[in-house]
């Protein structure tokens, strides 16, 4: 063992002529001689202008030391420990004091300690004197020993642990959107985070939502659903007259032509049904065929005319309806038939024009469906037109399916002459009971106004036959009224046909295009 000197009253005097006492201990480590050292030490106090008296020198090799950690007061032999939160490097120190306080970035957890620990990774001590070290607090790190302060998490991390030496990236579906996070933020509804490490969430994209919270990628839009925003929590049903098919869908399709939806939420639109149309894009409801239209096909834009024959009486038909017998047609797009005139039958389901009688035959009736209904002129009458049947004046005879009053031969002994006459058939709107019972004087009147429109005298207007028209009839003719009728009307020495039609219609009567002129047969002489 090396030896130790004590230098215990070394007198120092300087320029100033101080006096101050020293003790020191001086470890022998090259085993210099004790008379050696004393001259050194006299040969080196004159280069400080220094001079020592009174020295001391005890040689202190064998004797026992006072050991690191501990202090020894003088003229003892007894080792203090230094107190835990304190530590002593040297040996040999007598004073209390000189156990010296653990340093920041250490800990000094026990007593008799000559050398502080540092902290460890994950730790750090901003205190001197302590006995511990700090664990590393939630949101930070303590990357490396000796820490003095914890080191903060960045933005884009976390730490949701104590005594950590370093810090967590993000997780997706989080954000960590300031420094020194605990843990990190979930992502909200609307929002998701298919990356980690980092500060902020994405919006849900066009056609998905993001439902839940910490999303890691935006969930499609299914079927019948659609989202034309960013951001959405929740897809938006497909709109009534759309269809929203397949996935992602941003914006909804439109319903073709064909076709609707009246149904939200749809991934298919509806085909259009029969006696309807879908006559636009985006229907939400199809339309009905109105009157007049029919549609028997599915998925259809337009409706058909009702054909010749038929009528459409009603809206929303898939085919059109018979006429049946007794009934034509001749139009399309029709909503009602017309009742077969007089003077023809209507033989056919779907009869498109009457079948005229045969001339020389009659059918006084209207609505008739058989050829067997025209019955042949009868002797001593005459058929000028298929629906009605005359006499032949007085003194004078015919044979069967005669057709013109010159075929109404004078008896024997009578002579016949012949004056020209027009027959005429005239719409008047009043019904057959108010002719019939000449309510307001209609028959004189109407006798009145053709006469005035032939130019000749009031007896010389003779009414052959009067026709109240059907319902059919009525609608055709736009007439107002509760009822109309034709009046058929012999007029004599009317000059002309031309002329008796447009003073009808001057006269406020509708002429129809049965006006006719022949000679007529004065009644015979003998």
């Amino acid at each position: 063992m090396k030896a130790r000197w004590a230098l215990l009253w070394l007198a120092w005097v300087a320029t100033a002529r101080a006096q101050i006492d020293v003790e020191v201990e001086i470890d022998n480590a090259n085993n210099v001689p004790l008379n050696q050292f004393e001259s050194n030490l006299e040969a080196n106090a004159a280069k400080f202008n220094a001079s020592i008296s009174n020295a001391k020198i005890e040689d202190m090799a064998g004797a026992n030391s006072c050991p690191t950690g501990h202090y020894c007061p003088a003229n003892t032999t007894q080792a203090n420990a230094c107190p835990a939160g304190t530590y002593q490097p040297l040996t040999n120190m007598h004073l209390a004091s000189n156990c010296l306080p653990c340093t920041t970035g250490h800990q000094c957890p026990n007593s008799a300690m000559s050398q502080a620990t540092v902290c460890s990774q994950g730790y750090f001590q901003n205190e001197t004197g302590k006995t511990f070290c700090h664990p590393c607090p939630y949101g930070h790190k303590c990357s490396s020993t000796g820490l003095i302060q914890p080191e903060i998490c960045l933005a884009t991390e976390y730490q949701d642990q104590t005594a950590q030496s370093s810090c967590k990236s993000c997780l997706s579906g989080h954000k960590c959107s300031t420094s020194g996070l605990r843990n990190p933020e979930p992502c909200p509804a609307g929002e998701y985070q298919d990356l980690t490490g980092q500060s902020s969430c994405k919006p849900c994209t066009q056609g998905h939502k993001c439902h839940t919270t910490q999303m890691t990628a935006p969930a499609a839009c299914g079927s019948g659903t659609y989202q034309d925003v960013t951001g959405a929590s929740q897809c938006k049903p497909c709109t009534t007259g759309h269809k929203c098919a397949g996935s992602p869908i941003i914006n909804p399709t439109q319903c073709e032509l064909g076709e609707y939806q009246d149904e939200g939420g749809q991934s298919i639109c509806k085909p259009c049904p029969a006696g309807s149309k879908c006559y636009q894009r985006a229907m939400t409801s199809p339309q009905l065929c109105s009157q007049g239209e029919y549609q028997d096909e599915a998925s259809q834009s337009n409706c058909k005319l009702c054909l010749q024959g038929t009528k459409c009486s009603t809206t929303g038909l898939e085919n059109p309806q018979d006429c049946g017998l007794g009934n034509y047609q001749p139009q399309t797009g029709q909503s009602s038939c017309i009742t077969c005139p007089a003077g023809s039958y209507c033989d056919l389901a779907r009869t498109v024009n009457p079948t005229t009688c045969e001339m020389g035959t009659y059918q006084p009736d209207t609505g008739q469906s058989l050829a067997s209904k025209c019955v042949a002129c009868a002797a001593d009458f005459y058929c000028p037109i298929q629906s009605m049947q005359l006499s032949c004046p007085s003194n004078t005879f015919s044979l069967e399916r005669t057709v013109s009053q010159l075929g109404c031969y004078c008896n024997a002994g009578y002579t016949c002459s012949y004056r020209k006459r027009i027959t005429a058939v005239v719409t008047l709107n009043v019904t057959l009971a108010q002719w019939n019972s000449d309510a307001g004087g209609v028959q004189t009147s109407f006798k009145a106004a053709l006469a005035s429109a032939a130019a000749v005298d009031v007896s010389n207007v003779h009414i052959i036959n009067v026709r109240e028209h059907s319902l059919s009839v009525r609608r055709r003719l736009l007439s107002s009224t509760e009822g109309s009728i034709d009046i058929v009307a012999n007029v004599i020495g009317a000059h002309g046909i031309h002329e008796l039609e447009a003073h009808i219609s001057n006269k406020g009567l509708r002429a129809k295009h049965h006006v006719w002129s022949q000679n007529h047969m004065v009644n015979p002489k003998k």
